[in-house]
């Protein structure tokens, strides 16, 4: 029989009922996953029925499991107790596998690994400070560990390297997505990863339009696309773009940026453009820009820079007008489009706004 309070430790670990008392849970990378306190949970709970896990990084996903402890302390301050190869099965049907080691009764570190994602998420909990809680993730495992899991070539493509990434969004339930054609441009495969959901999916190329910088894409799968506006666009609209920019820096949490159009035409007055204040970067590109609606308005396509220190354009974005997407649309059949509703609800902000399309965008990962 395990210790009453090396169950509060291993619930603490994985962000699950506990020992009442303050944790925080951080991946190597330095972000904060959870901080806060675990409620109380009995030991007859933990012992015959298992624990309840949810994924300190990934929302909306639940994995249960009995935790073990394969290697004992080697003292009173639990020091040296070890878990290994524990397993939890999880809603999304992923198991998730990891070790844990306990550094004090009340602090620890862990590693483990998703059954889909060819990568490894670390976290640490119960320390008092961020730096504490870094340094013990550093200490064991190194930098090198991200808790985001990494892109995945395509299973009989083992031999490409990722070449590029940038953004998608999906327009009907059954796959299709739109992107740019400069994010797949030379790509010999492409993976799609949902961060919202943690998964990754294979994306055929169907056409593109080089002119407007298009590309539509499909993968085998069931999804929530976003009705495209058939509105006339607005000097001062207000409006937001989701999206995956600089991943290897940022993180690959999907980003959400705020803003409105400024101008109905693009860089030197093109007219397949508009230009907006929304911060975009490398990775933006290919993703939705959406109305207060949810209704996309265009397609994030490039970002102003200077070329020099004196010449620094602050917040100068262009994406392509949605009338080419349409285009580009009508020439395709069997492309069923989610359709705007007939009785708009408008967000009550951008936080409901975010909520209702954040599901429908995609990092989309061109391999060569």
């Amino acid at each position: 029989m395990i210790h009453r309070r090396v169950w509060c430790l291993l619930l603490i670990a994985l962000m699950l009922a506990g020992c009442s008392t303050k944790a925080e849970i951080m991946s190597a990378d330095g972000t904060i996953a959870f901080k806060g306190k675990v409620k109380k949970v009995t030991f007859d709970t933990v012992d015959e029925r298992g624990v309840t896990v949810v994924n300190p990084i990934y929302r909306n996903l639940v994995c249960r499991g009995q935790l073990v402890t394969t290697t004992a302390a080697t003292g009173e301050d639990c020091q040296g107790m070890k878990g290994e190869d524990n397993m939890l099965e999880c809603t999304s049907g992923e198991t998730f596998r990891f070790n844990w080691e306990a550094v004090s009764c009340s602090s620890g570190v862990g590693m483990g690994k998703f059954s889909d994602i060819d990568d490894i998420f670390s976290f640490s909990y119960g320390f008092a400070s961020i730096s504490e809680a870094m340094m013990a993730v550093k200490t064991k495992y190194g930098s090198g560990s991200s808790g985001v899991p990494t892109a995945v070539a395509p299973k009989d493509q083992k031999g490409l390297k990722r070449a590029g990434s940038g953004s998608g969004f999906f327009i009907s339930n059954d796959g299709y997505l739109i992107t740019n054609w400069h994010v797949v441009k030379g790509a010999k495969a492409l993976t799609l990863y949902d961060n919202v959901k943690r998964k990754v999916y294979d994306a055929e190329l169907v056409v593109v339009d080089k002119a407007n910088d298009l590309a539509l894409l499909k993968a085998d799968l069931k999804t929530n696309g976003l009705p495209l506006s058939t509105q006339e666009l607005r000097r001062g609209q207000d409006i937001m773009a989701l999206g995956y920019p600089k991943p290897d820096i940022q993180g690959r949490e999907q980003k959400a940026t705020f803003g409105r159009i400024n101008s109905l035409k693009g860089y030197q007055d093109e007219v397949n453009n508009f230009q907006m204040d929304v911060p975009i970067q490398v990775g933006n590109s290919g993703g939705p820009v959406l109305d207060m609606y949810g209704e996309t308005v265009g397609v994030v396509v490039a970002v102003l820079t200077g070329k020099t220190l004196r010449d620094v354009p602050q917040s100068v974005s262009y994406a392509v007008k949605i009338d080419y997407v349409h285009a580009l649309l009508r020439q395709q059949k069997g492309v069923k489009t989610v359709a705007s509703p007939t009785r708009k609800i408008k967000a009550a902000n951008m936080e409901e706004l975010v909520i209702r399309c954040e599901e429908s965008v995609i990092q989309v990962i061109n391999w060569q």
